[in-house]
């Protein structure tokens, strides 16, 4: 067989093939912009005193259950709003650590901190929104680099994070493993007490913003939501 032949006995089968797939391009394109819904579960071995139930004896663990919906935006990046209820250690961080009562004669001086009123206890909400840039994304994971604020409302704080996520899975759930960290400040009271003669004779409250920093790690489940468009 000449080669003109040749050509001309495999066009129509290739011809055929590329208007099957020019068919199928409309489904794969339908679903560029996936949706996703889950719910994670988190904790920290580092968050704040501030935040403890008993300043007395600060835990800096916590626990944390909570939600999340993403968009993707194009193939490198995406939105996602996040909501995390977190919950206090319950297991008490010591025994006794009252301060010391000044002495019955002479002059004495006093100093201990604590943390204003207005961040303390557990539990509490976050809210945050984040933009995720997306370096990888295969057929059965996805990276996830992420940057965003959150607020604790009931504290009345601002908290900047950024962080890492993998989602793996491809099928209806999809599992995710995620690390954040926050950065922001507390307000904190240095007391400054004198005595004479076991009498308190002078106080003073210097209140400093003390800058803080917590690792939060979450693990969950994601389930894509197929968006078609036109």
């Amino acid at each position: 067989m000449t080669a003109p032949r040749a050509i001309l006995a495999v066009l129509p089968p290739l011809v055929a093939a590329t208007r099957g797939v020019g068919a199928q391009v409309p489904s794969t394109r339908a679903d560029r912009h996936p949706i996703e819904i889950g719910v994670d579960a988190g904790w920290s071995g580092n968050a704040t005193s501030a935040f403890a139930n008993d300043q007395i004896c600060p835990s800096r663990k916590t626990f944390s259950g909570g939600f999340r919906a993403r968009a993707r935006l194009g193939r490198w990046f995406g939105t996602e709003a996040v909501g995390q209820y977190f919950f206090g250690n319950p297991d008490p961080g010591c025994v006794d650590a009252l301060l010391p009562p000044p002495p019955p004669t002479g002059p004495f001086t006093r100093r201990y901190d604590f943390f204003d009123e207005r961040v303390t206890g557990y539990p509490f909400a976050l809210t945050a929104a984040r933009l995720q840039f997306v370096p990888y994304a295969g057929p059965a994971a996805e990276v996830r680099a992420s940057i965003g604020v959150g607020r604790i409302w009931s504290k009345h704080l601002t908290v900047p994070e950024a962080g890492f996520a993998v989602a793996l899975g491809r099928r209806m759930v999809r599992l995710l493993a995620e690390a954040n960290l926050w950065w922001y400040r507390v307000s904190e009271h240095r007391i400054t007490e004198n005595f004479q003669d076991g009498q308190l004779v002078s106080r003073r409250d210097d209140v400093a913003p003390v800058r803080q920093r917590t690792a939060v790690w979450r693990a969950g489940v994601m389930f894509p939501i197929r968006v078609r468009t036109p």
